[in-house]
């Protein structure tokens, strides 16, 4: 494996899960768009920030992360973040608590009547399980971390799996799928994931996810960076707390052509998301609204993305 020399692997890491990309899923090149730290185990099992590029995609506007998501290493990362704890469940629980309310509401007015068969990918403490199965519904998850799956494995309400191919579901038989923060951190292709969800959606069902919409804010961060430097061809450094630690990047020009070539085709956008928030998000939630609309669309730093999808 080569490396573009923008990448700096950190000391007393295995470095080996960094790949260098050149295209993007979409067939199109791609360039080094920002630096930022993924944070892995380190030799003797302490926290480690691993340097990493994330590289652009100008056809698609697709951002990924520069490390091979199947590898050990990289798995090693979900053992290290606070939202695979089950000790913090209950944190977790109140703190998303308005906002897996209204999601699940929102699934229930999309098909026009509670689902019958949901799948949520990336169910994490299955709080939003719950509240489909309170409602009736048979309820399935799918999460890649070992620690989460297990902890809901033992718990015994829902069916959990390590990946929607363990489930070994039928195809068409799911009324709805939910995504929450978790489309970003698949590990295998990206196009054909999108596809075998369409194959298990049955025809009118609907698919809702959640994803962080900051790819216009990576852009003005790398040119203030570039403007100010000049070194164009690296990717600018950015804080962890910016960046997350997400293999993609995405916008709601990523992730169109991604669910339209599965065959899905849009019912809403959501840029205001229902949940618990501070005055000062309030705030800035409500100016980037405005900038969205006020702009024609060309202004898109809303912080969070609700896309809904029919099949």
């Amino acid at each position: 494996m080569t490396y573009s020399g923008v990448v700096s692997p950190a000391p007393n890491a295995d470095a080996s899960c960094l790949i260098e990309l050149r295209e993007c899923v979409c067939g199109g090149p791609v360039r080094p768009l920002l630096i930022g730290s993924f944070l892995i185990q380190g030799h003797n099992g302490e926290q480690v920030p691993l340097s990493t590029t994330l590289y652009r995609c100008a056809r698609c506007d697709l951002v990924t992360r520069g490390v091979d998501f199947t590898h050990p290493q990289a798995k090693s990362h979900y053992d290290l973040v606070n939202y695979t704890d089950p000790g913090n469940e209950d944190e977790w629980r109140e703190k998303r608590r308005i906002f897996f309310d209204w999601f699940c509401g929102l699934v229930t007015r999309s098909l026009s009547r509670p689902p019958r068969v949901v799948m949520d990918y990336g169910c994490s403490y299955g709080h939003l399980l719950d509240r489909f199965a309170d409602a009736g519904a048979e309820t399935i998850g799918v999460e890649v971390a070992p620690a989460m799956a297990a902890h809901l494995q033992r718990a015994g309400r829902h069916k959990v799996f390590a990946s929607v191919d363990a489930a070994e579901l039928a195809d068409e038989s799911l009324d709805a799928i939910t995504l929450i923060d978790s489309l970003y951190y698949h590990e295998g292709d990206l196009a054909a994931f999108v596809a075998t969800l369409a194959r298990k959606l049955r025809p009118g069902g609907v698919l809702l996810t959640r994803t962080t919409n900051r790819n216009q804010t990576y852009r003005l961060y790398a040119l203030r960076w570039h403007l100010r430097h000049g070194r164009w061809r690296e990717g600018a450094p950015i804080p962890r707390r910016i960046i997350g630690d997400s293999r993609f990047g995405f916008s709601q020009r990523a992730l169109m052509p991604l669910f339209q070539r599965a065959g899905f085709k849009r019912v809403a956008a959501h840029r205001w998301e229902h949940k618990r928030k501070t005055p000062v998000e309030r705030v800035r939630d409500a100016v980037a609204l405005a900038a969205y609309y006020a702009t024609a669309a060309c202004v898109d730093v809303s912080p969070g993305l609700v896309l809904v999808m029919r099949k």
